[in-house]
């Protein structure tokens, strides 16, 4: 399982992960969440050269704040300070 967190390219107040069997089906639910969120239509070369990099391998089952287990796509509740 790979995953990418939009706060590891920058988007700081987006707790969004996008889940995957490989990277090419994390970017294309990133691509989705990011038009659909985000307003970005597409995609430059560079920046999509940035967001591969920032896709990892997925450490576990993840789990929401209350500690259940959750669908692919699932955004992570904001945390507080």
């Amino acid at each position: 399982m790979r995953e990418l967190r939009c706060v590891d390219v920058g988007r700081k107040d987006c707790n969004f992960v996008a889940q995957g069997k490989d990277d090419n089906e994390v970017m294309k639910r990133a691509a989705e969440h990011a038009k659909s969120a985000h307003g970005t239509s597409s995609m430059l070369p560079e920046t999509e050269k940035k967001v591969r990099a920032a896709i990892r391998d997925a450490s576990g089952a993840l789990k929401d704040a209350e500690g259940k287990p959750f669908s692919l796509g699932h955004q992570f509740p904001q945390r507080r300070s």
